[in-house]
């Protein structure tokens, strides 16, 4: 009951006047649902590819069927390798594709196709058809070992292979490509914003237990017949609980008021999110553990949220960066987040981001073991 009345209390200051109401909870909903609504018309709309097939045989136009199959594609043939390299290179928000020649005699040796994917600037078009390809390119790799291993003869089992895509047959050691589509645009334009608001959010919620602090309020609370836990519990409940009201919000206006559709069940997009708060709990209360001065928290607490949501993959796709940015993003909870929702997205389950799930709670756990000193009484106010 004591624990109820401390998180009440900390909903009411976060909630302070129409200014908290329309920061913490009105702003992110409109913002995020601008980005949805964003997505969708440009998912709705046919991507245009220059595109120049010169496979000698019958696996080049299979890909492009397939890709007319996944996501609507507006095809524009070139003449020429000469004619499709100038037109990419000298615009770059031209998507251009090259297959070469011996495409289908490669991903039959079990080598790679050598595709050539020319996209110069990443956009949510570029990334779902990147996204196409790979999942293509490894269906056929995939159904290729599986009839050489059968013993085939070459000519035989080439042609054997050819009948298996040709009838979209599935072959369980190709199930987990079969069953895959390339993940929603929304969830990474989306999920980034939503993710920088709820760290926001957390700022605002450990900065009211820092003015506690600095005005000696947290010590009578100590003083009064509450137990430790109590406070604690409660301190962290009010937080959750802002967070998962600001999920709830958002969720409620892209998915049922937009009619946004992420691919994935709301239970589970809920759930991911939830976890990703935790994290975000954690940081902050770390942040505020380290850093005792109400007066310059926030500024601390800001520079650390837009260096990480730029490499976690808020602003743009982690795939784009350097490889050693790719490494560091590792560490950054955005990232786990986003990959685990693109992941259910394209038809995977929760089974199958349990690492993602577990790495943000155990961050969660660390980091609130460690700022867990920002709820102690300290005699000094600066």
């Amino acid at each position: 009951m004591r624990s109820i009345i401390i998180a009440l209390n900390v909903i009411r200051r976060t909630l302070n006047g129409k200014k908290g109401w329309l920061f913490y909870l009105v702003l992110p909903a409109v913002v995020v649902s601008l980005f949805t609504v964003m997505a969708k018309q440009e998912s709705s709309d046919p991507i245009d590819i220059h595109l120049l097939n010169a496979d000698q045989g019958v696996l080049g136009e299979m890909l492009i069927q397939d890709m007319e199959e996944m996501i609507p594609i507006h095809w524009i043939q070139e003449k020429n390798y000469a004619s499709l390299h100038m037109k990419v290179t000298d615009d770059a928000d031209l998507i251009g594709l090259y297959i070469p020649e011996d495409f289908t005699e490669r991903i039959w040796n079990g080598q790679t196709g050598g595709l050539e994917l020319y996209q110069f600037q990443v956009s949510t078009s570029s990334i779902v058809f990147k996204a196409g390809l790979q999942q293509a390119s490894a269906l056929y790799e995939q159904t290729a070992a599986v009839v050489r291993q059968s013993g085939a003869e070459q000519a035989g089992g080439m042609e054997q292979w050819v009948s298996l895509l040709r009838e979209g047959q599935h072959i369980p050691i190709q199930a987990e490509y079969m069953d895959q589509k390339p993940p929603n645009s929304g969830i990474y334009m989306a999920s980034g914003m939503l993710l920088m608001f709820l760290m926001a959010l957390m700022n605002g919620s450990i900065n009211s237990i820092l003015e506690d602090r600095s005005r000696n309020t947290m010590s009578r609370i100590y003083a009064a017949p509450v137990r430790v836990w109590e406070i604690a519990l409660g301190n962290f409940a009010g937080s959750f609980i802002m967070g998962s009201a600001q999920i709830a919000v958002i969720l409620l206006m892209t998915r049922y008021i937009l009619r946004y559709d992420y691919g994935i069940s709301v239970y589970e997009h809920f759930l991911v999110l939830e976890c990703f708060l935790l994290a975000t709990m954690g940081i902050a209360s770390a942040v505020a553990g380290l850093v005792r001065n109400p007066k310059v928290v926030s500024d601390v607490q800001t520079m650390i949220i837009t260096p990480t949501c730029m490499l976690g993959g808020c602003f743009w796709p982690v795939s784009i960066m350097p490889d050693f940015l790719q490494k560091v993003s590792m560490f950054m909870p955005q990232r786990w987040a986003i990959d685990a929702l693109e992941q259910l997205s394209a038809g995977k389950a929760l089974g199958d981001i349990a690492l993602h799930l577990a790495i943000l709670v155990l961050t969660a756990v660390v980091l609130l073991g460690f700022g867990a000193s920002v709820l102690k009484p300290s005699d000094s106010t600066s």
